[in-house]
């Protein structure tokens, strides 16, 4: 049974998060290997790691980085490790059948010991969370202060466009829903660059839709508008 764990992702925050201590400096070749390592994680696991995603926005948003924001970075992204769901899975070892419960860091937390493969398969099976493969995708949610007028403008425009069926509006915002390819949908967006940007990341993630809402959260890694 294969499972996915981000050891040297890991073991990489740990060490610049000890170095960049010491130095009392961040190391800009360091933060952008991180940043790397953070992309190269699987969807469906990144979709549970919400601070890691946040760091990738940052990075994809910003060519310049503040290093008060990229010095917490190992910090957050161990917890982000640390803390996410535990996979489980089984092995044999020292002839007897061991299940354990293992977080994307790598660490393994919990152990037991059963007899045969079947009874390990079956408390794998107990023990994961289940549910019926149902076909769904996620939604990124923003905050509209993060739009341009010009977006706004933009965004109006499709809504009323009867032949445009991937952009719908509402009071107190846009649902823009991505195309399974990304230029197509970087071209419901022909607006400001940190739009464009936005929706090339949530696509990148695994996000199939963007809303941007006025009750929606304003992020702190996201340039902010006033219109």
């Amino acid at each position: 049974m294969t499972i996915s764990t981000y050891k040297s992702l890991y073991k990489l925050a740990e060490r610049c998060q000890k170095s960049w201590r010491e130095r009392m400096s961040v190391d800009w070749s360091e933060a952008e290997q991180l940043v790397a390592e953070c992309r190269s994680i699987d969807l469906e696991c990144l979709s549970s790691l919400n601070t890691i995603r946040d760091i990738i926005l940052y990075a994809d948003i910003y060519d310049e980085w503040d290093s008060g924001i990229v010095c917490a970075w190992p910090d957050q992204i161990r917890t982000d490790l640390e803390t996410s769901d535990k996979q489980y899975t089984y092995r044999y070892r020292n002839d007897i059948w061991e299940v354990y419960g293992v977080s994307l860091s790598g660490e393994e937390d919990w152990c037991a010991s059963v007899a045969t493969e079947y009874l390990a398969i079956k408390l794998v099976d107990i023990i994961s969370p289940a549910g019926p493969k149902l076909d769904r995708y996620q939604v990124m949610a923003l905050s509209t202060a993060h739009l341009t007028a010009k977006d706004s403008y933009l965004l109006t425009q499709a809504t009323s466009n009867k032949y445009e069926n991937m952009v719908m509006g509402r009071d107190t915002g846009w649902f823009i829903k991505l195309y399974d390819e990304l230029e197509p949908s970087l071209s419901l967006c022909q607006a400001s660059q940190t739009l464009r940007r936005v929706v090339s990341w949530a696509h990148k993630s695994g996000y199939r839709m963007v809303e941007f809402d006025s009750g929606a959260e304003v992020l702190p890694q996201l340039p902010v508008y006033s219109w």
